[in-house]
């Protein structure tokens, strides 16, 4: 028998392209931590790479407005080749004659100037720290943004931990059902429960399975989130187990000192803000003031112009001084100038005092956020004690046939939801305890950057 050469190598060919397709779309599983999705999310922003870039810049003009108190050393240099169609003037004198302007055809002039502010109102020194004022605010903005994005990290990772706990909350209570079921159709073909009976169960598995597709898709989404966020591969699928919650860092009483809202940086990063605008405001007011300065230079020309007449030769030279100016239009032109500056200040200063309003309301609402969380979980597991107890006793009733199938999904119900209400109340106070940290300027496991 022949084989076909071709045909095996077009085989293996389509077999080796399966299986790359296979592993590309290869779903890989990951237990995310929530300090490690913290960390990776903060190492996969580009808007801190972008912040840290500003926060670079802003450092970059503080250095240029230091250079400008640094004397200013400049050379320059030339060379000219004339033209000779020009008759050189000679006088005539009892003992011969001279050429004022002989014809010196090739000329170089060279000098170094040297330039020294000693006076300009104080406006170089207002500049750098008005620079230095935003380079601070620029530094507390990474800071503000790091907060703002282990919000959002917090946001999805305990909604993804909810989701998936209730989605096998409601597996688990479809599966119970479904036990159920087969019960209830035993009892049906012995006449001792209506049809009507097993539809009312059939009805409530329908209407937890609607439910369970709701949070499967909430849970995608938010996979997906998380995994943008912290940089994971696109296929990648999240799990978060029990053991990751109960881990918080500190006891909900220790974090009630409401004082430490002044902490934040978006406060702080308007403080520098206000103060740079204070020194613009300074810095423009100086051009009402002369500007005093030195000055030197060092020639060395051929020909020289001090030099006559004017011979062949590289002659050095110096010379240095003192620079008085004073630019009088800026008496009565400059105030406009003014004035701008110090409505922009104000106005810096407003929505600073409207940030701290709103920032103190949130550091409020989050205390009181820890609160109600903390109570709640208190109260739903009292609930779900009594579910148990209430299921445990509906179930015996039914298998005894003392009871209806309604009481009995009525029952069901009520564990489900207390359940339900469990598994989320417990993650939900911790987001509400890391949430009114952050609210207070703090970051979660990391240090200010």
């Amino acid at each position: 028998m022949k084989v076909n050469k071709h045909k095996c190598f077009r085989g293996y060919i389509m077999a080796v392209v399966l299986l790359l397709v296979i592993k590309n779309n290869a779903i890989a599983q990951t237990i995310l931590p929530l300090e490690q999705a913290l960390k990776m999310a903060m190492e996969n922003s580009k808007r801190l790479k972008a912040d840290s870039l500003q926060y670079g810049i802003a450092q970059s003009r503080v250095t240029q407005a230091e250079h400008a108190n640094l004397p200013q050393l400049s050379i320059t240099s030339s060379y000219q080749r004339v033209s000779s169609n020009i008759t050189p003037f000679n006088i005539q004198m009892p003992t011969g004659s001279f050429s004022i302007n002989p014809q010196l055809l090739n000329q170089s002039f060279n000098a170094v100037q040297l330039n020294q502010s000693l006076f300009s109102g104080g406006k170089n020194a207002y500049n750098k720290k008005s620079l230095q004022r935003e380079s601070e605010a620029s530094r507390y903005d990474i800071e503000a943004a790091q907060i703002s994005l282990q919000k959002q990290v917090l946001e999805m990772w305990y909604g993804l931990y909810n989701a998936t706990k209730s989605a096998y909350i409601i597996e688990t209570n479809i599966s119970t059902l479904q036990e159920r079921k087969k019960d209830m159709q035993t009892l049906l073909k012995q006449g001792l429960v209506l049809e009507n009976d097993v539809l009312k169960i059939d009805l409530a598995m329908s209407n937890l399975q609607n439910t369970l597709a709701e949070v499967k898709a909430n849970k995608a989404i938010l996979n997906d989130n998380l995994c943008i966020a912290t940089g994971l591969g696109e296929n990648t699928l999240i799990t978060i187990t029990d053991a990751e919650i109960g881990k918080l860092p500190v006891k909900p009483e220790q974090s009630r000192d409401e004082k430490l809202w002044l902490n934040r940086p978006e406060l702080r990063g308007f403080s520098r803000r206000v103060e740079s605008a204070a020194y613009r405001t300074k810095s423009i007011r100086a051009d009402y003031l002369p500007t005093l300065g030195l000055f030197a230079t060092f020639n060395v020309d051929n020909p020289n112009q001090r030099v006559i007449p004017s011979v062949n030769k590289f002659y050095p030279t110096a010379l240095a001084g003192i620079r008085l100016n004073w630019n009088i239009s800026s008496l009565y032109t400059n105030g406009a100038r003014v004035r701008e500056s110090k409505l922009a200040e104000q106005q810096l200063l407003r929505n600073s005092e409207q940030a701290s309003d709103q920032i103190q309301s949130e550091v409020k609402a989050s205390l009181h956020q820890v609160s109600k969380t903390l109570e709640k979980l208190g109260l739903v597991q009292k609930q779900l004690e009594q579910a148990k107890e209430n299921y445990r006793v509906e179930q015996n009733k039914l298998k005894e046939q003392v009871t209806t199938p309604t009481d009995f999904l009525e029952a069901n119900s009520i564990l489900l939801q207390a359940e339900l209400n469990l598994a989320t109340a417990q993650a939900n106070n911790e987001l509400a305890v890391y949430n009114s940290i952050l609210s207070k300027g703090n970051l979660l496991f990391f240090k200010k950057q």
